[in-house]
This record gives structure tokens, sequence and C-alpha cells, in this order.
């Protein structure tokens, strides 16, 4: 049962991501990208694609979808796509969250779906956060985007605020942390997160049972090479960066 559970989350994250990234490519080209005939999420052709098409979907739809001609071939719209596609997370993860407020006491297996889901969508945003920011730091090519210095420092802190949102949610749902109908505790997972993102609280001593849990160690860990790659690759590069 868990086998399945999870093979539908991981299936529903793909089609929901894919579907953001899609809707991003349309209305960046202002309505003008003839999506018939655009190819979408072609197989991977060889290991690196293959690591990205099973770790992070978004980022393997994001990359399938920049490759377009007509994409690559006009900055604007490029630029539009990771303009949309940055925003588009930001809204659907905060929308999400917010979704826990009335999250009801269901049985045990829809619980573990959305715990499945929202894990594997942890991991996949990440990631593609991740990658894409690095890259972007340490890739010293052409541009190929109409997008400036002082837009990426907004798009960094899109993504540093999204991932403090989505942490929040995983730290909430992990085993044992679930209190439905309680407001109060959702906000105390803000609190959490936001202390893990800002690095003020790395020795996570003020909550102790979290460091019994092998789970949240590793979240907890992902979202600080998450916050890090935001904060002192990102923010430090597009600072300095030259137009």
């Amino acid at each position: 049962m868990s086998s399945l559970l999870f093979i539908s989350a991981y299936i529903l994250n793909w089609i929901l991501s894919s579907t953001l990234h899609f809707i991003a490519y349309y209305r960046g080209t202002d309505s003008e990208s003839d999506i018939i005939v655009t190819s979408f999420l072609k197989l991977p052709k060889n290991k690196k694609e293959i690591i990205y098409y099973l770790l992070s979907p978004d980022y393997y739809s994001a990359s399938s979808i920049k490759n377009n001609n007509l994409l690559k071939t006009n900055k604007h719209y490029y630029g539009n796509f990771i303009r949309k596609s940055n925003f588009y997370n930001f809204i659907f993860s905060g929308l999400l969250f917010f979704a826990l407020f009335w999250l009801p006491e269901y049985f045990q297996p829809v619980l573990d779906f959305i715990k499945f889901f929202w894990g594997i969508r942890v991991v996949s945003r990440s990631f593609e956060i991740i990658i894409a920011f690095v890259r972007d730091v340490i890739d010293d090519d052409k541009k190929t985007s109409d997008i400036k210095s002082n837009e990426r420092i907004k798009l960094a802190i899109f993504s540093y605020f999204e991932i403090i949102i989505i942490y929040a949610g995983i730290y909430f749902l992990l085993p044992g942390c679930t209190e439905f109908s309680n407001l109060v505790n959702i906000f105390f997972y803000i609190y959490k997160s936001i202390g893990i993102s800002t690095l003020t609280n790395v020795d996570y001593s003020w909550y102790s049972k979290f460091k019994e849990v092998f789970l949240t160690d590793f979240f907890k860990i992902l979202q600080l090479f998450t916050s890090i790659s935001l904060l002192y690759f990102a923010l430090a590069k597009y600072i300095s960066s030259k137009e």
C-alpha cells in the first residue's frame, strides 16, 4: 500500500509541476506559442538527465521547456518563463500550505498520501532551486534571458520564502507532529522553518523531540543547503554582477 501511495504521489507531483511550467511557458510568451507543435518533457537520454528526471521533476520539466526554440531565440520570453514559473510556484506552495488549515482527520491512507506528496514536492522543488541557482552563479556564458540583477534578487527572495512555507508544511506533517485544526501548531512550524532558513536555530535544541527523528534531520539538512544556495551563492552573485 505504501509503495502504491508513493508512486501515486510522485506521479501527481510530476503532473502538477509540469502543468505549472506549461502555464508559465504559455503565459510567458504572451500566448504566442504554438502549444500543439511544442515538445515538452522529453525522455532523458543519459545518466545525468535520468538523475534529474527522477530526483526533481520540477527541474527536469522546467529545463525541458527551456530547450524550446521559442525561448532559446527570444530573451524576453525566456525571462518571462522564469519569472512566471517562480511566481506560480510560490503561489501554488502557499495555497497548498494554507490548505493544511482545513485538513480534516482523514483515515490513514489519505493522510499518508498527503505526506508522501508533500515530501516529494519538497525534495523536487529544493533540488530545482539548488541546481538552477547554483548553475546560474557558476555559469559564465552569455545570458539567455533579459532578467536584470535586481530582478534576480527578487526571484531569489520569492524562492527563499517559498522554501520556508514548504518546509513548514513538511515539519507539520511528519510523524508525531500533526495536530489537526490547530492553527497555533501550524504557525509554530512556520516559526521553526524561518529559524532554520535564517540559520538562527541550527542546533535545534529548543525542540528536542525532532532530534530523535531521522526524516526530520534529513529535511533540516536539505533545507539548510537550499537556503545557503540562495543566500550565499545566488544573492552574492546577483548583487555584485555587472549588467
